[in-house]
């Protein structure tokens, strides 16, 4: 009986290293910004028997709108219009597997899976990789029309006008004392805003959002 129990044993043990014919580590959640070019998300595949093991992945994503992503095997690096796609696996390689997001300047959450399957009677049944990626910041396209926010003309005499007004709802131009001297309700990009009456020198002007929250504070020279 006891023969019996440790043949069973061995007989299933035998069974699971025949269906390890790979192995792939669980990667991470990687987190990236906004002013990366890539985020790159990696994991590592490994042919567990002596032989070529061919082997196909099959992709299923789900990206913010605008970002690319590239799925990238031991032979080569594949464009979201491959869906699918072949590679090998030499006996008891070890090799990389990643993915490529391209967030394009845009924040957000992604993930691509992988249903890795094995081809040949020998090998095991398809696994599912998970790849993550979260990219924080500012969207590139905010902060550059932020960058670009300026008051015109600089220095003024009478009245000052903004670039442009995207986001901007209230405009507060302070003295060298922090105390505020004029409020302005943002209309239109073209509006003027006078403060003929104030003294000659320096302030600081805030711009505003809708939440209240200063967007950017610059210079301005009164004469």
């Amino acid at each position: 009986m006891r023969y019996f129990i440790v043949l069973v044993v061995v007989l299933i043990a035998s069974l699971n290293l025949r269906g390890q014919d790979f192995l792939i580590e669980e990667p991470v959640l990687v987190k990236g910004s906004t002013v990366d070019y890539e985020v790159k998300v990696k994991t590592t595949i490994r042919n567990t028997t002596g032989d070529f093991l061919h082997l196909q992945w099959d992709r299923l994503e789900n990206v913010p709108e605008g970002w690319k992503t590239l799925v990238c095997d031991p032979q080569t690096c594949w464009t979201p219009e491959f869906s699918s796609s072949e590679f090998v696996l030499s006996p008891n390689q070890k090799a990389v597997l990643y993915i490529s997001f391209i967030p394009d300047g845009k924040s957000g959450e992604g993930s691509v899976s992988l249903r890795v399957n094995g081809q040949g009677k020998k090998t095991a049944a398809a696994k599912v990789v998970t790849f993550n990626v979260l990219v924080e910041g500012d969207d590139v396209s905010k902060s550059m029309a932020l960058k670009q926010l300026k008051v015109l003309p600089e220095p003024t005499v009478s009245y000052f006008s903004l670039s442009h007004v995207e986001g901007v709802k209230v405009v507060e131009v302070y003295n060298l004392l922090g105390n505020i001297v004029k409020r302005f309700a943002v209309e239109r990009k073209d509006e003027k805003y006078f403060i003929r009456e104030l003294p000659k020198g320096l302030y600081f002007v805030s711009m505003l959002d809708e939440s209240g929250l200063v967007m950017k504070t610059v210079r301005m020279n009164k004469m």
